[in-house]
């Protein structure tokens, strides 16, 4: 745990204030130098039942100890009010500086596999050496694991945007680990398709994207990509995904549909919400969203349900739905079957803002089951902002100009099941990786002083990366 005397150059969290407990170690990345990491966490119970745990994704964050309090809408409160830990991931230190890749992605700091190249060969980039993170990722699991309070059967990753690409490349990875991914406004970008995402991954390798910026398609194009952030080769692991997009969003409408068919192939349970309109946001009541398709705490019973309907409406309203969600878990509503931190059901959430399009998988729901299934692959008509698939006239190229007569990969032949034969049974990683056991104490690499601790501002770069988006 994080105390003034290790914590380097780690934000500790004040525990008996609002509930932050900070953990501080160091490990080695695949160069050999020496990170410092920090993990942020809230809800750890002292004692008692084992609880949910969900992961947030932060690489635009330097580990600050603060997960928003009491507001239903921050982590801190859809914790307590669902009954999860929520941990963070963040960027390593090195030598007191925050890691960062820079470039059009606003300083994101954690790190994906193999410099983005992904392709049929090499889908599940998850060894040490093609992510410094990857240690990290295995130290935040086994301490899940070793805590009585926590539930490591049932951990979960959330993020937005590039956040959210991140917590897929988690949970695939980890998919022995890892239960569910909630990925919003976000899904798979692959090589020659629109849409494309800001840092042109899928179709860059990331270091001639920091070379040449823009213009790494027509310098360098990466003939060796083919998807971004990963492929979900999970190797019988059996991963839900939670994708969630607005019909109006221009760096994900498709690519949610890539990323769906892609886990329906490999044996995964995929859970598609399309809203409508909007852009690149989050849905209102994000976190009752995460909660409930994800299936965090068992789905409200029948009971409840209508009477939560009642309470909103026949038709959706935001605000309105937060004011009865507000209700429910005060209790207000017991008599009617809803037990405090009950997981909103599809037919509550879609009173908030009603899904264009709502396709699953396997017919489930959070934990609701017997739903309708659905196809294997889905094809969006309505995104507003530009139709998805090769590039091409009527598509564009979202800024990537791919050099003359190159052929875009073929997308229905996917990675062989033999690759799994190598994976072991806990990551999609090579058995070799090395777990927690590995990892230096901090006793073994002295903190560094606060006075050569040196991070950048995040909230400014995610400002500036949000304009540069808007233009």
């Amino acid at each position: 745990m994080c105390t003034n005397e290790n914590k380097g150059c780690c934000n500790c969290g004040r525990p008996s204030e609002n509930g932050v407990t900070t953990y501080v170690w160091w490990h080695a990345d695949n160069a050999g130098n020496q990170l410092q990491r920090c993990l942020q966490t809230y809800g750890i119970p002292a004692s008692g039942a084992s609880v949910p745990v969900v992961i947030l994704s932060d690489g635009y964050g330097s580990g600050k100890p603060d997960f928003g309090g009491s507001d239903p809408g921050a982590p801190a409160g859809a914790a307590d009010r669902y009954g999860f830990a929520v941990f963070a991931l963040s960027p390593a230190l090195r030598n007191g500086t925050r890691l960062a890749d820079g470039g059009a992605v606003g300083g994101f700091g954690l790190e994906f596999g193999s410099q983005a190249v992904v392709n049929d060969t090499h889908p599940t980039p998850c060894s040490v050496a093609d992510s410094r993170d990857i240690p990290y990722i295995t130290a935040v699991l086994d301490l899940v694991a070793g805590a009585a309070t926590l539930d490591d059967e049932k951990v979960f990753v959330s993020g937005f945007s590039q956040d959210s690409m991140f917590a897929a490349y988690t949970a695939v990875c980890f998919a022995g680990r890892i239960k569910g991914v909630w990925q919003g406004g976000s899904g798979m970008a692959r090589n020659s398709h629109a849409p494309v995402v800001p840092g042109l991954e899928g179709n860059c390798a990331r270091h001639d994207f920091l070379q040449h910026g823009s213009d790494c398609c027509a310098e360098h194009f990466c003939t060796g990509c083919k998807y971004f952030p990963i492929y979900p080769k999970t190797c019988g692991n059996t991963l839900i995904d939670c994708l969630m997009t607005y019909e109006g969003d221009g760096l994900a409408c498709g690519a949610d549909a890539n990323m769906y068919e892609a886990m329906v192939a490999e044996g995964n349970d995929a859970r598609l919400v399309l809203f409508p309109g909007g852009g690149h946001s989050a849905p209102p009541s994000s976190w009752a969203w995460q909660v409930g398709c994800l299936g965090v705490t068992d789905a409200c019973s029948a009971g409840c349900e209508a009477a939560f309907s009642s309470c909103v409406g026949a038709s959706p309203d935001a605000s309105r739905f937060a004011a009865c969600e507000s209700q429910m878990h005060n209790g207000d509503f017991a008599a009617s079957g809803c037990t405090l931190g009950c997981a909103p059901t599809l037919p509550m959430l879609s009173l908030s803002i009603a899904p264009t399009k709502t396709v699953l998988s396997a017919g489930k729901f959070g934990t609701t089951t017997g739903l309708t299934v659905g196809p294997t692959t889905v094809t969006h008509t309505t995104c507003t902002l530009g139709t998805y698939g090769p590039f091409g006239p009527a598509r564009g190229n979202g800024g990537c100009t791919p050099p003359s007569g190159r052929t875009p990969p073929d997308f229905s032949i996917r990675p062989p099941d033999s690759i799994c034969a190598s994976k072991s049974d806990k990551t999609n990683s090579p058995p070799s990786t090395p777990d927690a056991s590995s990892t230096p104490s901090p006793a073994a690499s002295p903190p560094t002083t606060g006075a050569a601790c040196t991070t950048r501002c995040a909230a400014r770069r995610r400002r500036r990366w949000a304009r540069d988006l808007r233009t």
